[in-house]
């Protein structure tokens, strides 16, 4: 199937927003499961947690897929 043809999933979180994902997304992660590089890039900088964003779109970033994220200030 190509990413074309994916059928996507439709999702309502708890705070209301709706988020469609293709049929075979990928699960979000924590900063405990990044690569441990990134894990001491992330304490560097200060982070506590990932954000939203950074948690659904990682996983695509690490598996090299294709991403288009608009995050809630709208970049």
């Amino acid at each position: 199937m190509t990413p074309s043809e994916e059928t996507p999933i439709e999702q309502t979180l708890q705070n209301g927003e709706t988020v469609v994902e293709p049929e075979n997304a990928l699960p979000t992660i924590t900063l405990n499961d990044l690569p441990e590089a990134l894990r001491q890039a992330a304490a560097r900088a200060g982070w506590k947690a990932l954000t939203p964003v950074q948690a659904r779109g990682i996983p695509y970033l690490l598996a090299g897929r294709d991403l288009m994220v608009q995050s809630r200030t709208g970049s």
